[in-house]
């Protein structure tokens, strides 16, 4: 029979036989079973592109030998075979394990030179940035050194360039003024073509009355007869005032004491000037203008003539309006629409030229824009307006004053900013103002009102928000270029609703409201900055909302203004300059009158007030005699 290869191993095993010859050892039985068990073997060496493999399949070849010749003494000679063959895929193992071992040192070697320049490179940069570390406080301190001079050439560029814009309107002012002067001829030879022209129409007008009518004869007729009995009536009144005049002399002459006769002697001056213009019912006030909710923010003058006029803001139509008296107690006033674009009016302000042409001042609320309106002529028939300033929300609590050239000065509060403007007219129509900020430290510039001095300087009374005190801006030329700030009165919350007017000789003179203690004060200054002043409480709590002062002949203060508590109109009228005593008189009284009250001393000498009656919607007159 045939022996397999496995047969042969398993017999040979058994045997015992010197092999040291062949310096192998015999194999057991479980070594040559999982020898022949096992399928062709590969070893792959790979280093850097280099392979090598070894093919063991002769191992199989030399068993299929065994296989067929059978158990003899070739065996041995095939198991010698096969021990070599291993040696020498042992021997080749280890060679390709060499090379591989020699390619990866090779490898590594160049690693880690390559690490050695890195390092080398690392270290270079570590040195480079220790130099721009030690460096870099001198930098930071030369960009702080930079900085601060950057910001200081900056802020210099930003004054050199304020200065030069003040410099710049300066110039437009001084040339203005120079083209003023230069057409003084030319506006006085209009003048004297207009009053030529006056004098024509009063002469037409004249004309045109010798042309009347039968039925307006008739009319004329029955109005005299009408006259008569009223002249008539006067008479007989007169006749009785005449009796207490004489009465009066009478009882003066019983009194040896020269004070009782001078205080006799003032009321028979007193009847006397009643007699003077019996037609004005005494303390009687005259609605001026009724239509729903008017008579807002007005504001008063009189004519030359002694009429007044007053502007105010028609609250209905959101319209400013001017009514212009035909007479001292205004009986069929005139009434202008000045401007109607939108919501105008508020915070009116007015005054008359020379002239007598009106000139406002206003707050147009739908654009948020100081507005003037000019009268070309003493009914304002025709006007022109013009907006002063747009520069952001501006114009309330606005208040104007004329230059003797007849220039507006308006003062008024800037809402976006917070601060005290003032807006200089180079003309007539204010086409080129220049404006300035007079005050922006803090919440200042509510309540303002602004007078003129003899040089034209502007003076400014008003109150600061933020401190709750009354200030005063004195103008220290005509454009306000500089201007001396100055507390005048920080006792409690004072400054609210002043007025300003100044005495003859430039003193400012204020009345206001101290909201804390609900008093009407008024101060008195020693000089023309006010580094001196009086104060008193003229009316204590008598609150003095919306007041408005004027002086006597004898520069005695007189004050209308709002009793907030009893809702009326009061007049304070003051024994001396400094106010040491007054007398205090309700004017008009209802459920709520007296607001917005703007004050005037007639010819004679008598106060006059515009205001609103707040209750019943009306523009209203009182005063005239006293």
């Amino acid at each position: 029979m045939a022996y397999s290869a496995k047969s042969q191993a398993l017999d040979m095993a058994q045997h015992t036989w010197d092999t040291s010859r062949y310096d192998i050892t015999t194999p057991s039985s479980e070594s040559l079973e999982a020898t022949y068990a096992q399928p062709a073997q590969h070893f792959s060496f790979q280093d850097t592109g280099l392979a090598q493999q070894t093919d063991v399949d002769a191992m199989s070849q030399t068993a299929g030998v065994f296989e067929q010749q059978g158990p003899s003494g070739e065996w041995l000679h095939s198991a010698a075979s096969i021990t070599y063959t291993r040696r020498y895929i042992r021997l080749w193992l280890i060679v390709l394990t060499l090379i591989a071992v020699c390619n990866t040192t090779s490898l590594i070697g160049l690693h880690v030179s390559s690490l050695h320049k890195t390092d080398e490179l690392i270290s270079g940069l570590q040195s480079q940035m220790d130099e721009q570390a030690s460096a870099t406080p001198l930098i930071a301190s030369r960009l702080l050194e930079l900085e601060a001079l950057f910001e200081e050439q900056t802020s210099r560029i930003v004054e050199l360039e304020l200065t030069l814009q003040r410099y710049r309107v300066d110039i437009v002012s001084l040339r203005n003024m120079a083209a003023l002067h230069v057409n003084k001829t030319a506006v006085a030879a209009l003048e004297a073509s207009v009053d030529e022209q006056a004098q024509d129409i009063e002469t037409l007008e004249l004309q045109a009355a010798s042309f009347v009518t039968s039925s307006q004869l008739d009319v004329v007729t029955n109005a005299m007869a009408e006259q008569g009995h009223q002249i008539t009536t006067l008479q007989a009144t007169s006749s009785v005032h005449e009796t207490n005049i004489s009465t009066l002399a009478s009882a003066a002459a019983q009194h040896a004491s020269s004070s009782r006769v001078s205080v006799l002697e003032a009321q028979s001056q007193y009847t006397v000037g009643l007699l003077a213009d019996v037609s004005l019912t005494v303390g009687v006030p005259r609605i001026v203008d009724s239509n729903d909710d008017t008579g807002h923010h007005t504001s008063l003058a009189l004519a030359s003539n002694g009429f007044p006029v007053i502007s105010y803001y028609d609250e209905t139509n959101g319209d400013l309006k001017v009514a212009i008296c035909e007479n001292v107690v205004c009986s069929s006033p005139t009434v202008q629409v000045l401007d109607g674009s939108g919501t105008v009016g508020l915070y009116s302000s007015l005054a008359l030229t020379a002239q007598d042409f009106p000139i406002v001042g206003y707050h147009d609320h739908s654009n948020r824009d100081v507005k003037l309106v000019s009268c070309l002529g003493p009914t304002c028939s025709s006007t022109a307006t013009r907006t002063v300033d747009s520069n952001g929300d501006v114009g309330h609590y606005l208040s104007l004053a004329l230059t003797s050239e007849s220039f507006a000065v308006m003062s008024y509060y800037d809402w976006t900013n917070s601060a005290l403007k003032l807006a200089i007219c180079t003309d007539f129509s204010c086409t080129a103002p220049i404006l300035r900020i007079i005050d922006n430290d803090g919440d200042v510039g509510h309540y303002t009102s602004v007078a003129i001095t003899s040089d034209d300087y502007p003076v400014i009374s008003y109150h600061d928000v933020t401190r709750t005190n009354l200030k005063l801006a004195v103008c220290t030329d005509a454009t306000c270029f500089a201007s001396a700030i100055r507390t005048v009165d920080s006792a409690g919350n004072v400054g609210g609703f002043t007025s300003l007017v100044l005495t003859p000789t430039g003193l400012p003179v204020i009345s206001y409201d101290e909201s804390v203690n609900g008093n009407l004060k008024l101060v008195v200054c020693g000089d023309a900055t006010c580094s001196t002043s009086t104060t008193r409480v003229v009316d204590e709590g008598g609150d003095g909302w919306y007041t408005s002062i004027a002086l006597a002949s004898n520069g005695y203060p007189i004050i209308s203004y709002y009793h907030l508590t009893n809702a009326d109109l009061k007049l304070a009228v003051c024994h001396d300059v400094t106010c040491s005593s007054a007398s205090i008189r309700v004017v008009d009284s209802g459920e709520n009158v007296g607001l917005y009250s703007s004050l005037a001393i007639t010819p004679d000498g008598y106060p006059i007030m515009s205001y609103c009656d707040f209750d019943n919607g009306d523009l209203k007159l009182a005063g005239g005699v006293w």
